[in-house]
């Protein structure tokens, strides 16, 4: 470095971002020399070397080193030092050997030089190495660098980004970093002192963290090894005193730099006599005469954990949640909040507070404070994260970044300046400012970063604030956000604008709540002991007498006990070391038990001059600048500053920031603080509201005055917008004292500004109340005086009674402007602004009105008279006929823009009016919308003329049936509103084309996606009453398309929830969506959806529907529901209803399904009806059908089916049959190819009318299951039951049960199945088989990634994850004990252990494993998790997962990965055990490669192993094998063996007896004799029978072991082959069960071929199948059910390439806890001895194996069991059975 003037630098001795320190000599005097880094410093940096200079000059002590002068140079200072021959702390650890007793002489001068400046009410705030200056030799030890010190005894410390906290953020102190809810004492000192120690001893710093967020945590949260862990020779009693100084409360710590310096003495002591220092409890000697209340919250634990939670909810769940803190005054409520800041640090959050003030209620105030901060935070950050929040921000806000800087202009500083946004009509605008901001607030809170946003004193919130939090704590595209409001709510009356939002809230967002109470004597005697460190005890009678005087205000406690110390009533005692009071001294005081009185003798006892500037503060506001009181005192700032002193260091008054330090500063260069910039607040609006009653309310109004008025006079006229409220809020405090006429008409001009910027910022009850005060300010003479004054004051007054929804006071304002406007220009606007007043209020007949004047004054008349407009509308079409005769309609788009501003604007009226007219005037839109039409070919298009050009196109098409001609003209609409319309013009155009044109011309669904497209411009415009248009639609069109009810209901839904959010005044919106969600319920046999809202009854929602079109479409679809649910009695009043309203629905396409189901209706009732009615029908249904001839030419697959629908029920009803039949079929196929599910069941469901009115049920039964099924897939599980309820004998309980294992869709998909289970079964290496299993898994689940976890004794871990290519990549890993760490442990472990399958549709928030580590980290959607069992043993657990989607794994999916799992499970087996017959080959390989024979016999064997088990994946498992066989064989041999061991006695008995004659004379002996050979006998028969049933078995496995072999192939007639086998089976059945009847039927198609198949093989599967329905069906009869019918049933059907056998019985049924293992060899349901288990699974392998074929069955216990048996027609040569 250079050396300065006059200066020769010898030695640099540190250099640090605070600036560097030198050696050096001057005037042959060696100093040392301070200067800043930069060569052009900040002011800042300046003012605080300048500050810190001063501050250490007054400072003659020891241990501080003297400073010299601060001299100028260049644009920086040079602080010069006198040299004591120090160095840098630094710099002498690096060089001394870093002794124990070293660091305790260090330690103890700085222990003692600390105490010494907190004696003198200083506080360094930068104690750290770089401040600390040591003597080499001496160790003298010296401290300097006050730039930042404190002369206050307490500072409150901002909540601030870290990289602009003051001091080195290494060795700060917790509360230092403004997180800790604690105010900063010169307990701090003693922190960093200790961090200080920590590095001296040890040799690093207490935490290592180099990202600011983590470090500030670690000061806050995590506590360091002792030094003695680090450092084994340091004594555990120092190491005990650093870990004191280091403690995170303040209060924990040593209380005063005297005690510990009579530690660190003591430790020096004990080395230097004992050469150690023994343990000893570190701070016994600690005593602190500084009064001070502990900081910590007292009797708060439940309330802190309840915030706790709330916050830890928000960070867990992504949610958004309001916290409501309540109580009075002084409870505590702010302290509570504050307790936030910790967890807040942890999360790596983001916080923001804001207050609203009694008197300066500016709108929003809170809100942009809120985001003041959180904006000061994020301009701290580094350069790369500005430029991110920038693009974050501007993506977020699109457009419309200029209403946000607008209200909050910090925003520009990182956004930059914005454009203007383009004006819109008012609610638009209060839409746009509302979905903005809450744009704003999604941007800025998110997962990582989640946002606290903290609104204090609610009480005094603005209307629109409140308007505000309610949208933004209801939205739930917000995330990560927790909004805390607090409000004293004793001053909360009913009525009151808060408690009406609470409301809302309550009902549409998550909100908690957390009352607050005063504290107890509990917790009142508790801080005392705490304050007066004595044991509770010995405060208990104080405690009560402040408890009694305080009531537990904790405020009033803390200022109550402070007052006792001030006037000398609780004093330290130095010669005892304790804190002492008298109680009766106390008790003869006269202490008031009034805060506010409290507030006023505090204030009372500073100087005059002090008290006279606290109540000038208190009508500014709870803050206030220095500059602005300064002027109001008529002082200087420096000396204002001076004046405040007493009471900031009273703590009355609290610096914002540190620009208060500064301001003392004398001399001639700048410094960093303005007066403006210097900034107090009241310590609490007990201490603002105790100052501002001291004064009369003539001198408040006069201060008020004088505010306003230098406010006015010192802000520059650009300025003004910004400090409006400020400016008018003073003044209008003052209005009686202002008499002269020119300041009363500048004040009203002032309130106007006002008015305007907060109607700007949608504050429209703010607006409205400047602008009242702005009227009552002027005289009546003022049109004359000050016409454009009074013409913009009526004009936005009128203007906001319409925003505030006072629409007479509105209506009678705007006549008023329209009576006193003078230009055509200036009335224009009034006339589109009363269009908007008529549509707010649903009078839309009444908007014609204004736009016919407009049009008038505009210099356009339109007729009046009937007549007239009749003819000049013939005029207006002749017109426009000839010209689209002349040229193409598309071509009109290339004409040139309208340039003059009158045509422009009638333009505009034009649009606004037909857009209502159609409806409402249909003669006028017949005159308008061609006329709009005419003028645009005269005088070119502009904004507007894409919505006449739509409107034309709605009225085209119903008016002359050109339906394609009015799409036409849609698409010229589409096209203009994106060349010439305005900003919110092309998603009007969208709407209009896509509700009305579009779906007469294109199928429904492309008039659904334009829908989409609409509804989401229009919110982007915030133009919510065309968006709720757009969800009206959506709810007609989408019953017409293809989407299934519960996707249509679902959508409904969102936009319902959407309105709930956007205000009461959307409710008509969802009222008119509850329409179609009625119609869609009844279908679907749901209840109402449980979102907050009333469920009206029909009627009330008739009443509620105030728009006549809306209501004719009610009463079309509750008209078609009621059809559809057979309900015709009802369908026909709903017609009724309907007709006279049918041309209210004015082009809507819902019309023709109004010609629809009329007709279906009539030709329902036709048998019922009279000759008259008969023929009346049978008129009304050929119109109809000449209506959708037409129609299906414009739309064939909207139409077609309908027309032929149609055409069918008039066949039917005139007796043709034959016609009818071919026409039925025809509708139902085109119904098909169109998709439209609905459709398709509808023309089914006739059709098997049509047949069981011709007593055909056989036909009948077809048509109704394919309707059943098509409404089903539709969603309408009501209609589904009724059909079910309807037809019982024809929709028997397998079509029920197919249908009950699908919704909308859902049937689970065989050939799915089939295919994925070949695909994993054919698998035998075990790598292979897992990557296989993994993407199957993946591809029919729907999931993006999932890992299999088996068990086993080498578990594997497979990970697949699906990749942006649409490729599955897996891997394949070794597991370890512990789970992995990509997985829910959570989930994972439930399922382990409870075998249960987990669906979470939204795992973020829902279910029980929110709180996982991995969901809250990873935040998936959509999570199935399910284990994988073979035989009741689990191999492992599937987890898949997909972050994109919620509710991905639906039934159908969930079904069809169970039974995956299943075939999974074996193939996993097999391949597991060949792949330890693999491993074993190759490790035998190894080991005999010499042996290439023995080599090869094991690899045959390997081979033989695998076809074995690829062939036989039933008997797969030889484990199983032999446990079925032993067990099977088991029992007959055991009963052989133990007969034949008792013969064997018997016959030895015998023996004995036939020795001796004599024995077999007695009767009794011969008895014997016949008993033991009667017993030899019945052995014998017991011998054989089991001996046959082992044989049976042994015959049995033999069966099955030929599988495939079972002869050779020949064709048969399979019925004859069906017949044999049912005879055979029920003879032998009877034969075994005498009493055995059952009625067989059979339904053998007459078109079946021969089939070749092998007969014996067949035959026996079949006649196993036989046998077990009659077993099932005895077994039932002996049940002894009343009315059971035995009945057996044998179908076959010819498919063409297969043919079908269903045999069904009604006996049993299978239990569902068998159904998954009746195919497994050796299983049976029946007793033992009565069957061998292994006729299933031989018919199964003859089926499946020997033909190729399928075998499946569906069952319901105690009702039925069908099995369905499918043979190829031809089997291939490669049969199963041959080839293998």
């Amino acid at each position: 470095m250079r050396n300065p003037p006059g200066f020769t630098i010898s030695e640099v001795l540190q250099s640090d971002e605070t600036g560097w320190l030198a050696r050096a000599e001057r005037h042959q005097q060696r100093v040392l020399v301070r200067m800043p880094q930069e060569e052009f410093p900040s002011l800042e940096e300046l003012a605080r070397l300048k500050y810190g200079h001063e501050l250490s000059a007054g400072l003659d002590t020891p241990g501080i080193v003297q400073v010299l002068d601060l001299t100028r140079h260049g644009n920086s200072v040079i602080q010069t030092m006198d040299d004591f021959g120090g160095v840098p702390l630094k710099t002498y650890q690096a060089q001394a050997s870093g002794s124990i007793k070293g660091v305790l002489e260090i330690g103890l001068q700085l222990a003692k030089v600390v105490g010494e400046l907190h004696r003198r009410r200083i506080i360094h705030k930068n104690l750290q190495p770089a401040s600390i200056l040591v003597h080499p030799r001496t160790r003298e030890t010296r401290l300097f660098n006050f730039d930042i010190a404190s002369r206050l005894n307490v500072e409150n410390p901002d909540f601030i980004s870290p990289e602009q906290l003051d001091g080195n953020l290494a060795y700060i102190s917790p509360e230092q970093t403004g997180r800790m809810n604690r105010s900063l004492d010169y307990r701090t000192d003693l922190y960093s002192l200790g961090v200080t120690l920590y590095e001296l001893l040890t040799g690093q710093l207490p935490f290592q963290a180099t990202d600011m967020m983590a470090l500030v945590y670690s000061h806050l949260a995590v506590t360091p090894a002792a030094p003695h862990l680090l450092r084994p020779e340091i004594p555990r009693a120092l190491s005990a005193v650093v870990m004191k100084l280091l403690a995170k409360n303040a209060d924990d710590r040593y209380q005063s730099a005297y005690g510990l310096s009579m530690d660190l003495k003591l430790c020096l002591e004990q080395l230097a006599s004992l050469g150690t220092i023994p343990d000893f409890h570190p701070g016994e000697q600690d005593v602190s005469a500084t009064f001070h209340i502990p900081q910590k919250l007292y009797g708060r634990e439940v309330d802190a954990a309840r915030l706790d939670d709330a916050f830890n909810r928000v960070c867990q769940e992504g949610r958004t949640e309001l916290l409501l803190v309540t109580g009075y005054s002084g409870v505590g409520k702010s302290s509570l909040v504050h307790e936030v800041h910790l967890p807040l640090v942890r999360q790596r959050g983001y916080y923001g507070a804001g207050k609203f003030d009694q008197l300066q209620n500016a709108p929003y105030a809170a809100w942009i404070q809120a985001f003041d901060g959180l904006i000061r935070q994020l301009l701290a950050e580094s350069e790369e994260r500005i430029a991110s929040w920038k693009q974050r921000l501007l993506a977020a806000l699109g457009d419309n970044g200029r209403v946000v800087t607008d209200l909050i202009p910090q925003m520009e500083l990182i956004i930059g300046p914005q454009p203007p946004v383009p004006p819109m009509l008012a609610t638009e605008s209060q839409n746009r400012f509302n979905l903005v901001f809450q744009q704003l607030v999604a941007c800025c809170a998110s997962a990582e970063h989640p946002l606290v946003l903290f609104l204090d004193d609610l009480q005094w919130a603005d209307a629109a604030s409140l308007f505000l939090l309610q949208r933004v704590a209801a939205d739930p595209s917000i995330r990560s956000l927790l909004v805390i409001g607090a409000y004293r709510d004793n001053e909360v009356r009913a009525g009151h604008a808060l408690l009406s939002v609470l409301g809302e809230l309550r009902r549409e967002a998550a909100v908690t709540e957390i009352s607050l109470s005063p504290l107890g004597v509990h917790s009142t005697q508790q801080l005392l002991a705490d304050t007066v460190d004595r044991p509770v005890e010995e405060v208990a009678e104080l405690a009560q007498l402040v408890f009694k005087k305080t009531q537990g205000n904790p405020f009033f406690l803390a200022q109550f006990i402070r007052s006792l110390n001030a006037r000398g009533l609780l004093t330290f005692d130095p010669e005892r070391g304790r804190w002492q009071w008298d109680l009766e001294q106390i008790q003869g005081e006269s202490i008031t038990d009034n805060v506010a009185d409290l507030m006023a003798e505090r204030i009372a006892s500073l100087p005059e001059a002090a008290r006279e500037a606290l109540k000038r503060a208190s009508c500014i506001g709870n803050r206030f600048s220095l500059d602005l009181l300064a002027a109001i005192s008529g002082q200087a700032p420096e000396q204002t500053a001076v004046t405040l002193w007493d009471a900031v260091q009273t703590g009355l008054l609290l610096p914002i920031g540190n620009a208060y330090k500064y301001v003392h500063n004398s001399g001639a260069w700048p410094t960093s603080a303005s007066p403006g910039e210097t900034r107090y607040e009241f310590l609490h609006d007990r201490v603002q509201e105790a100052a501002y009653a001291l004064m009369t309310k003539d001198v408040r109004e006069q201060l008020h005055l004088r505010i306003g008025r230098l406010l006015l006079q010192n802000t520059p006229e650009d300025q003004r917008p910004a400090a409006i409220f400020d400016i008018v809020n003073q003044l209008n405090q003052a209005e009686e004292l202002i008499d002269s006429l020119e300041e009363r008409e500048e004040l009203a001009k002032l309130n106007l500004l006002a008015g305007i910027r907060a109607k700007a910022s949608t504050a429209y009850i703010a607006a409205l109340k400047y602008l009242r005060v702005s009227t009552r300010l002027l005289p009546s003479s003022i049109w004359e005086r000050q016409y454009g004054l009074a013409l913009a004051l009526h004009k936005n007054l009128s203007e906001s009674h319409f925003l505030v929804g006072q629409f007479e006071d509105a209506e009678k304002g705007f006549r008023l402007v329209l009576e006193r406007a003078k230009s055509p220009e200036q009335k224009h606007e009034i006339y589109h602004l009363m269009i908007e007043l008529f549509v707010s209020r649903g009078q839309y007949i009444q908007v014609i009105q204004p736009a016919l004047e407009g049009m008038k004054v505009l210099g356009l008349e339109i007729p009046q008279d009937a007549e007239a407009i009749a003819a000049a509308a013939a005029r207006e079409k002749q017109t426009l006929e000839a010209d689209r005769a002349a040229r193409p309609i598309a071509s009109l788009a290339g004409l040139p823009e309208a340039t003059d501003p009158m045509e422009r604007a009638r333009i505009l009226l034009f649009s606004q009016a037909l857009s209502y007219a159609a409806y409402t005037h249909p003669h006028l839109f017949a005159l308008m919308s061609p006329l709009a039409l005419n003028r645009a070919r005269a005088h070119g298009h502009a904004p507007g003329s894409a919505t006449s050009y739509a409107m034309y196109a709605l009225g085209h098409g119903p008016a002359t049936g050109d339906y394609a001609q009015a799409h036409e003209y849609g698409r010229l609409a589409l096209t203009l509103a994106e060349k010439v319309g305005s900003r919110s013009e092309p998603p009007l155009a969208q709407f209009i084309f896509a509700a009305y044109p579009n779906p007469w011309c294109r199928p429904f669904e492309s008039s659904l996606r334009l829908l989409d497209q609409a509804f989401q411009g229009c919110l982007a415009n915030n133009m919510l009453v065309w968006a709720s248009q757009c969800s009206l639609h959506f709810g007609v069109l989408g019953q017409l398309g293809k989407e299934d009810l519960e996707t249509q209901h679902g959508r409904l839904q969102r936009h319902v929830d959407f309105y709930r959010r956007s205000g009461s005044q959307y409710l008509w919106s969802i009222h008119q969506i509850r329409v179609s969600q009625r119609s869609l319920l009844r279908l679907m046999d749901a209840a109402p959806p449980s979102d907050g809202l009333e469920w009206p009854s029909e009627d009330a929602l008739v009443e509620k529907l105030e728009n006549p079109s809306v209501l004719s479409a009610a009463y079309i679809m509750w008209m078609r529901s009621a059809f559809l649910m057979d309900d015709t009695a009802g369908a026909l009043g709903y017609l009724r209803k309907a007709e006279p309203r049918l041309g209210l629905a004015y082009g809507w396409v819902i019309q023709s399904e109004f010609q629809f189901y009329q007709g279906l209706l009539l030709a329902a009732l036709y048998p019922q009806a009279t000759a008259e009615e008969k023929a009346a029908t049978a008129k009304t249904l050929a119109e109809s059908i000449g209506k959708f001839a037409g129609y299906r030419k414009l739309c064939a697959e909207n139409f077609q089916h309908k027309h032929l629908l149609l055409l069918a029920e008039q066949a039917r009803i005139s007796g043709a049959d034959g016609q009818a039949m071919a026409l039925y079929d025809e509708a139902i196929e085109a119904a098909a190819r169109a998709e439209l599910s609905q459709d398709e069941a509808l023309a089914n469901e006739l059709a098997a009318r049509f047949y069981l009115s011709q007593g055909r049920k056989r036909v009948a039964r077809t048509y109704l299951e394919d309707a059943h099924h098509a409404y089903g897939r539709w969603g309408a599980h009501g209609k589904v039951a009724a059909l079910e309820r309807q037809y019982p004998e024809l929709l028997g309980a397998d079509t029920a049960a197919a249908q009950g294992t699908s919704t909308a869709g859902e049937t689970l998909d065989l050939s799915t199945v089939l295919k994925a289970s070949q695909a994993i079964s054919g698998e035998i290496v075990l790598q292979e088989l897992l990557e296989k299993l993994m993407r199957i898994s993946l591809e029919n689940a729907g999931a993006q990634r999932g890992v299999l976890l088996l068990r086993g004794e080498n578990p594997l871990v497979v990970e697949g994850q699906l990749g942006e290519d649409g490729v599955t990549e897996v891997k394949v890993r070794a597991a370890t004990p512990e789970l992995p760490g990509d997985v829910p442990a959570t989930i994972v472990r439930y399922v382990e252990r409870t075998g249960e399958r987990v669906v979470l549709k939204e795992a973020t928030r829902e279910g029980h494993f929110q709180m996982d580590a991995y969901i809250a980290g990873q935040r998936p959607r959509s999570v199935l998790c399910l284990q994988v069992m073979k035989q009741k043993q689990p191999l492992g657990v599937l987890y898949l997962e997909n972050r994109l989607v919620a509710g991905a794994f639906t039934p159908k999916r969930c079904r069809l990965l169970e039974v995956l799992s299943a075939q999974a499970a074996i193939s996993l087996e097999n391949a597991r055990l060949y792949d330890t017959l693999d491993q074993r080959v190759r490790e035998r390989t190894r080991e005999l490669r010499a042996s290439n024979e023995e080599l090869s016999h094991t690899l045959k064997q390997l081979k033989q192993m695998q076809a074995q088990l690829v062939m036989k994946e039933k008997l797969a498992s030889l484990g199983a094998l032999t446990s079925g066989v032993a067990h099977e064989l088991k029992n007959p041999l055991n009963f052989i063996k133990n007969f034949a061991l008792l013969s064997v006695d018997l016959a030895q008995e015998l023996q004995e007896l036939l020795a001796d004659p004599s024995k077999l004379q007695s009767p009794t002996d011969r008895d014997a004799l016949t008993e033991l050979s009667t017993s030899l006998k019945e052995n014998a028969a017991h011998i054989s029978e089991h001996s046959t049933r082992a044989d049976s078995i042994v015959h049995s496995m033999l069966e099955l072991s030929r599988t495939g072999r079972g002869g050779p192939l020949a064709e048969v007639n399979l019925h004859d082959l069906l017949k044999q086998s049912v005879e055979l089976a029920r003879q032998e059945f009877r034969m075994a069960h005498p009493a055995f009847e059952v009625a067989v039927q059979t339904h053998f198609d007459g078109e079946l071929p021969p089939v070749e198949v092998m007969p014996q093989a067949l035959g026996r599967a079949l006649l196993n199948l036989v046998n077990n329905a009659c077993y099932a069906i005895e077994a039932r009869r002996k049940k002894g059910e009343a009315g059971f019918m035995p009945e057996l049933s044998v179908r076959t059907r010819n498919l063409q390439n297969a043919v079908e056998i269903r045999i069904r019985d009604n006996g049993t049924g299978i239990p569902e806890s068998i159904r998954g293992k009746i195919f497994n060899p050796f299983f049976t349901s029946k007793p033992t001895g009565q069957g061998t288990g292994l006729g299933l699974a031989i018919g199964h392998d003859i089926i499946v194996q020997g033909h190729g074929g399928t075998l499946d069955f569906t069952t319901e216990e105690w009702k039925y069991t069908e099995f369905v048996v499918t043979i190829p027609r031809r089997t291939p040569s490669s049969a199963p059975g041959e080839g293998d």
